[in-house]
């Protein structure tokens, strides 16, 4: 998506970190895991009416599935015919039994119909308990994770405290750099200007793949380098969202040094970080 980002603003996405942040937060059947249907959703849900209740895409996939929903036995009869005639030949497939009488010969079939029958209803039933052990371990798992997600709370899923997994010697390169960049020491920079000078300072590069902020709640951890590329990105989504607001100021151009250490000892998903500057333009609206 990053190569292509028309269709992140189709979709009514502002950037891919947005669909990332958002992915993290999505309830899914299996945690981590998205199924088709609810990838669809995922992207598409943005481009219908919510009150849809039955997209298109919805119906495409009911149509897809009643094409594959087929009877487990649809052929009982013909099965009960194959397996008397079979049992009316031998192994060369020559006649068992000769000058049956017409009694016999019906037990003989009503013996076969039987098996067939138990046969089918055991299959038939193995696959129903088989579907209710699934649907049981899926009902537990749910239960599970609601557990753990209540204990966490919905709206604190992102606000657990991430740790900042720098080490105390780079903070004080990258404090050091700040400093020197703060000419008229007013103790804010321009945020672009900052970044560039992080990303080519020698002393920078050496640790710029090292780990930086650790997610407890998504078991992630995010380089020195995917954190610059968060900060830069923030001024990104907020020059884009200022077009479409009309907004004039662009409120991320510059950063202050506890605004830059925070992304790393107080780390929020971008939306998060951004949540109450789109509020703000709302309630301007």
């Amino acid at each position: 998506m990053d190569k292509n980002p028309d269709i992140i603003s189709m979709l009514n996405f502002y950037s891919t970190d947005q669909v990332r942040d958002k992915l993290y937060s999505l309830k899914t059947d299996n945690r981590g895991y998205l199924t088709w249907e609810e990838f669809l959703d995922f992207f598409l849900s943005t481009t219908v009416d919510e009150n849809d209740e039955n997209p298109w895409w919805k119906k495409v996939l009911k149509e897809e599935e009643e094409k594959k929903a087929v009877p487990i036995v649809d052929n009982t009869d013909k099965l009960k015919t194959d397996a008397f005639e079979k049992q009316m030949l031998n192994e060369k497939g020559e006649p068992r039994f000769e000058g049956l009488e017409t009694a016999q010969e019906k037990a003989l079939r009503l013996l076969s119909d039987t098996r067939v029958q138990r046969v089918s209803s055991n299959v038939q039933a193995e696959i129903e308990n088989h579907q209710q052990r699934a649907l049981n371990t899926k009902s537990s798992k749910r239960i599970l994770e609601t557990e753990q997600i209540e204990e966490v709370g919905d709206d604190d899923l992102f606000n657990h405290k991430c740790e900042n997994l720098l080490l105390p010697s780079h903070m004080s390169i990258l404090e050091e750099i700040y400093q020197n960049l703060d000419k008229f020491e007013d103790a804010i920079l321009k945020r672009s200007e900052y970044i560039m000078a992080l990303r080519t300072d020698p002393k920078v590069v050496e640790f710029i793949d090292a780990d930086a902020v650790g997610i407890p709640h998504l078991r992630k951890k995010l380089n020195l380098d995917e954190v610059l590329r968060e900060i830069e990105q923030d001024e990104t989504m907020e020059i884009s969202s200022n077009q479409y607001h009309g907004e004039p100021i662009n409120h991320k151009e510059y950063i202050t040094w506890r605004e830059f250490v925070e992304y790393f000892d107080d780390y929020k998903p971008a939306e998060q970080r951004n949540k109450n500057r789109r509020n703000v333009q709302e309630t301007r609206k």
